[in-house]
């Protein structure tokens, strides 16, 4: 059976009608989503999309402020390979009544035996003078903590690495950056580091600082920059900033000894795939 699922949005979530929202809302989620919808609740703000044969979940909820509700979180949870757990979850608001934009932040987070890898990218779409969707900001971040600091007692009290939709911490990078810094108040660091921060010149050009983790206590800063400003559906092409990144990766995996299927490629929330057979997860 196939969903309005605009409609069934707009009711239980956001004012979809803006033409951005929907625009993003459809690169995003692919045109796909009304054959995806599975049920929908509207007492209880829940979409259940039909989930495979490797998903434990897969839905919808919103992201409030207060009362109020601002956007959508997108969660996708897959059963455990490779002695790996995977999920991937996507925020999508709107950033006001002034029409600036639309951010999109996702989170891949995967768990192995002694770590737990959180990957994101985050940015702010709007419309340029010509009618064309640009980012004008964006950031990819890769931060890499032990499980004995996640499983610490304090840190869960404190909810530092809670998965939340409330407003306050959609934003993945500035959520990722913050319990950075909250954990070294008490002298401890992310095992691994690394993140790239852009926004868009007067030359149209992402320019920004990538910042690497090359002796796991030190952040080494240098100057960055792209020509990858337009935002469309990239499920065909490698971006600029994940190639850039995927060193790091490697990198990362050595300096840590870490196996895993991990690989830091950019990630479409309706066609999340983790292979058993081949170790990798087919994106």
């Amino acid at each position: 059976m196939r969903y309005d699922d605009l409609m069934i949005l707009e009711g239980m979530f956001i004012d979809v009608t803006r033409e951005d929202v929907k625009d993003v809302i459809r690169t995003e989620l692919g045109e796909n989503i009304s054959y995806c919808i599975e049920t929908f609740d509207f007492e209880n703000k829940k979409i259940k999309l039909k989930k495979d044969e490797t998903d434990e979940s897969y839905e919808i909820v919103p992201i409030k402020r207060d009362d109020a509700t601002l956007g959508i979180n997108i969660k996708r949870v897959k059963k455990e390979e490779n002695g790996e757990k995977f999920s991937l979850s996507k925020n999508i608001v709107y950033t006001g009544k002034e029409k600036k934009g639309v951010v999109v932040s996702t989170l891949e987070t995967v768990e192995t035996k002694d770590y737990t890898i959180f990957f994101e990218n985050t940015k702010n779409i709007i419309k340029n003078e010509h009618g064309t969707y640009i980012k004008d900001q964006e950031s990819l971040g890769l931060w890499v903590y032990d499980n004995k600091i996640l499983q610490n007692e304090n840190n869960k009290y404190f909810g530092i690495f809670e998965d939340t939709t409330c407003y306050g911490q959609f934003n993945y990078h500035e959520r990722l950056s913050q319990i950075e810094k909250t954990i070294n108040k008490n002298y401890l660091l992310p095992d691994y580091i690394t993140k790239i921060e852009t926004e868009l010149n007067e030359h149209e050009k992402m320019v920004g600082t990538i910042y690497i983790n090359y002796l796991i206590n030190y952040l080494e800063a240098i100057e960055y920059e792209n020509d990858d400003m337009f935002y469309f559906d990239h499920s065909r092409w490698k971006r600029d900033i994940y190639s850039d990144i995927e060193n790091y990766v490697e990198e990362m995996k050595k300096l840590l000894s870490l196996e895993t299927s991990f690989d830091g490629t950019e990630k479409r929330i309706y066609d999340y795939r983790v292979s058993g057979q081949q170790k990798t997860k087919q994106i």
